[in-house]
C-alpha cells in the first residue's frame, strides 16, 4: 500500500453504505429551505438515484407536498460530459 499512487472508485456504495442524506440546505436569494427541497423533490420525484431518494426522503421528513410534474414542460436538461458555458452559472453568496 505504501507505493500506491491511484485509488480508483465506482459509484455509491463502493466504501459507503450507499444511503446518502441531506445534511444541510443552504438557501439564499430570498428562497426558504424548505422551498430549495420542494423545488430539487418536484426535480428528482421520478429518479431512482441514491441521491435522490435522499432528497425526497428530506422532503417527506419536513412534511413537504411534493407536486406533480408536468410531463409536457419543455426544458432543457444536461447529461454527463457535456460542456456547459461559465456564463450559464450564478455565483451567490449566501
Amino acid at each position: 500500500m505504501s507505493k500506491l499512487k491511484t485509488v480508483i472508485l465506482d459509484k455509491t456504495g463502493t466504501i459507503t453504505a450507499g444511503a446518502p442524506v441531506v445534511q444541510q440546505v443552504i438557501s439564499c436569494e430570498g428562497y426558504e429551505q424548505e422551498e430549495v427541497i420542494r423545488l430539487a423533490a418536484v426535480a428528482e420525484k421520478n429518479s431512482s438515484h441514491p441521491i435522490a431518494d435522499a432528497i425526497i426522503k428530506q422532503a417527506e421528513d419536513w412534511k413537504i407536498e411534493i407536486p406533480v410534474r408536468d410531463e409536457n414542460a419543455q426544458v432543457d436538461t444536461v447529461s454527463g460530459g457535456a460542456s456547459i458555458p461559465k456564463r450559464a452559472f450564478r455565483r451567490y453568496d449566501c
